[in-house]
């Protein structure tokens, strides 16, 4: 009987291991810019789409680095891990908002005192800490690059920045109200949609707050 409690207490682990050697072969997926070493997965807010983009539509206004306080953090099931985290900007177009994750292939194309982190964001990149964690520390390592970053994705066309690059769209007509939170704890914004539900994203600064406030007014009630 012992043997036997021993050879079941075994074969879990075995199976478990198995389990870790696979997902860490596995590569990431396609937008997650983080090499970790199990399989992660991102989770949209209310389970939003992708955003679909028209003819001609481009970047507005932009808001970052967000994240969400109610729907931040991430749980592990067996090797793999989701990420509730799924995005890091907000960028505003003429019909809807678009939240998207930038990471560290968007420090690429920028050039000067940024370059003194650049072993720090490699590092971040294939250290074994997990998404979740990742992103957070990106946030915070290059959260004064953010305008570089979204300059250089305003340079190309948003479809391209949209095919490299986590996200998902909310059209305007789907928001009731948008809220703007300007106080020094948490500033950000909150958006109440028509069908009740909410979506609240907060920021390490609030200096983007007024020209985020001043674009959205032409196309949602905004208060304050």
């Amino acid at each position: 009987m012992g043997g036997f409690g021993i050879v079941l207490g075994v074969i879990p682990g075995l199976i478990a291991y198995k389990q870790l050697k696979k997902f860490a072969k596995t590569p990431p997926p396609t937008y997650t810019h983080f090499q970790t070493g199990a399989a992660t997965s991102y989770q949209l807010p209310l389970n939003l789409k992708s955003a679909v983009i028209g003819y001609d539509e481009s970047i507005g206004s932009w808001f970052g680095p967000v994240t969400n306080p109610g729907f931040s953090g991430s749980y592990g099931v067996l090797a793999r891990e989701v990420d509730k985290e799924a995005v890091n900007t907000l960028l505003f177009t003429g019909s809807q908002v678009i939240g998207l994750m930038l990471g560290p292939d968007d420090l690429r194309n920028l050039r000067g005192s940024w370059a003194i982190k650049s072993a720090a964001n490699e590092v971040l990149k294939y250290n074994s800490s997990s998404g979740y964690k990742k992103g957070v520390q990106f946030q915070a390592l290059n959260a004064n690059h953010w305008d570089q970053m979204v300059d250089a994705l305003s340079a190309e066309p948003l479809e391209a920045a949209l095919a490299n690059h986590l996200n998902f769209g909310l059209p305007y007509e789907g928001i009731e109200s948008v809220e703007v939170h300007a106080h020094m704890v948490n500033p950000g914004i909150t958006f109440h949609l028509k069908d009740g539900k909410h979506i609240r994203y907060a920021t390490f600064s609030k200096n983007r707050l007024p020209e985020v406030t001043t674009y959205l007014k032409q196309f949602v009630t905004v208060t304050q």
